[in-house]
């Protein structure tokens, strides 16, 4: 990981400076055939499903097709306003077919890079090296939600409809009863208080972890007050087992470690009451489900990535810290400080009663 994102760094940088010193198309002609990138990040990708939605509701006729990732590339399947989903490495073979390219790349060099080839005409983000290469540029505000952010690359179509929610993700027929039959064999009634805990965050920035000692108090806490079940969201098996070591209510915890696939977790956090996770992409996929969600900020702010959605709360105890937040949405950089345990005091911020008040607020 670490070498990609220094080759795309510095190699993806070079070639975008080169590729700037062509000149930009003032306009393109027409836009029957879109073409939508995001190579990375679930979480992020669920926050951009509005958008091409959007595209899809204001230009009905438009083929819209979308590059990704075999990570992410769930999130687009099924999707009614997608007509083709491309793995990356088919990229060669998308060069110059679009009329209307979107890279919705924060910071990769690389998804810039493709954009150009792709499409004779090429809308990004204003920021970087890769900001030379696009016809059209739009400024990445930090101080909106990520959703608004993206919407923003469609304000120069003067659309009159846009997306204001969260678009569901899709689940096959098989997806729901593999999931049916593993709630019903650890116990799971669908009369129970479901309430999911992701304590696990993407490999890009695992100082977004809350403490896992808090979580296993918290995990006691819901249990003896609602009497609910707790199904531990996410997939770092070795995490969950040092959490279910520390509760007491071992009888009351789900572990859905290795358990799910992607689709399926689609579908099992929408069987949950109430998801209480850390800024992460299991956060966003709840809130587009239509469960109530928590999410847990110090990094960043909710009022960027938070759970979307007037149900939703994102808790940050870090306004009072200088060094919070210290994530640069701009480059994608996080100080390599909070790596250590004695940082992270914005995450640690953030107490068992905290939460608890929000989930009281969420019960009623």
């Amino acid at each position: 990981m670490d070498l990609r994102k220094i080759i795309d760094k510095d190699m993806g940088s070079a070639i975008c400076y080169g590729l700037g010193l062509f000149p930009k198309k003032k306009s393109f002609k027409k836009n029957d055939k879109i073409l939508v990138i995001k190579l990375s990040a679930i979480g992020e990708s669920i926050l951009a499903l509005p958008m091409i939605k959007s595209l899809k509701d204001n230009f009905p006729n438009a083929r819209i097709d979308i590059l990704c990732t075999k990570q992410n590339k769930q999130v687009f399947i099924g999707q009614e306003f997608v007509n083709k989903i491309y793995n990356v490495k088919s990229a060669p073979k998308l060069f110059k077919r679009y009329d209307l390219v979107f890279d919705c790349e924060p910071f990769l060099n690389l998804s810039a890079i493709l954009s150009k080839f792709c499409g004779k005409y090429v809308i990004g983000f204003g920021h970087g090296a890769r900001a030379r290469v696009y016809d059209d540029k739009v400024y990445y505000d930090d101080k909106k939600h990520v959703v608004s952010v993206y919407l923003d690359m469609l304000v120069k179509f003067k659309v009159s409809k846009l997306g204001e929610k969260l678009v569901e993700l899709k689940f096959s027929k098989r997806d729901e009863k593999e999931i049916d039959i593993f709630l019903s064999s650890c116990g799971v009634k669908k009369s129970d208080f479901l309430v999911g805990i992701c304590s696990d965050v993407g490999k890009s920035a695992k100082q977004r972890i809350w403490p896992i000692e808090r979580v296993a108090e918290l995990c006691d806490k819901v249990i003896e007050k609602y009497g609910a079940k707790i199904i531990l969201l996410g997939a770092d098996r070795k995490l969950h087992g040092q959490i279910i070591s520390r509760i007491r209510n071992k009888s009351n915890i789900v572990n859905s470690a290795g358990r799910t696939s992607l689709a399926g977790l689609f579908y099992l956090v929408k069987n949950c009451d109430l998801v209480i996770s850390n800024d992460t992409g299991t956060m966003h996929m709840a809130a587009a489900q239509g469960c109530r969600t928590i999410g847990l900020f110090g990094p960043n702010l909710p009022e960027r990535f938070g759970p979307y959605g007037d149900k939703n709360k994102g808790l940050y105890a870090g306004r009072d810290l200088l060094c919070s937040p210290c994530i640069n949405v701009h480059r994608g950089k996080i100080p390599d400080r909070c790596v250590n345990e004695e940082y992270k005091k914005c995450m640690k911020n953030i107490s068992v009663d905290d939460i608890l008040k929000e989930v009281k607020r969420c019960v009623k």
